[in-house]
């Protein structure tokens, strides 16, 4: 998963610090995710909880919503 993070970032020319806002956690937190120190799967399958979004949904969104 840290790999998939790492490379849509940086095709997208996002920092971590940016894409960390668009999903409301740390930088520091995001780092984790990308290092695989922590599993962001957790983070999303909450929201998708408390949405009712599916959780491929919430995976689109967070990584297609940043380009517009």
């Amino acid at each position: 998963m840290q790999e998939i993070l790492r490379s849509l970032r940086t095709e997208n020319n996002y920092s971590q610090s940016a894409v960390a806002n668009y999903l409301n956690i740390s930088r520091q937190m995001y780092n984790k995710y990308e290092n695989g120190l922590a599993e962001p799967s957790a983070l999303i399958e909450r929201h998708s909880k408390l949405s009712t979004v599916l959780f491929d949904e919430i995976y689109e969104e967070i990584f297609w919503s940043l380009e517009k």
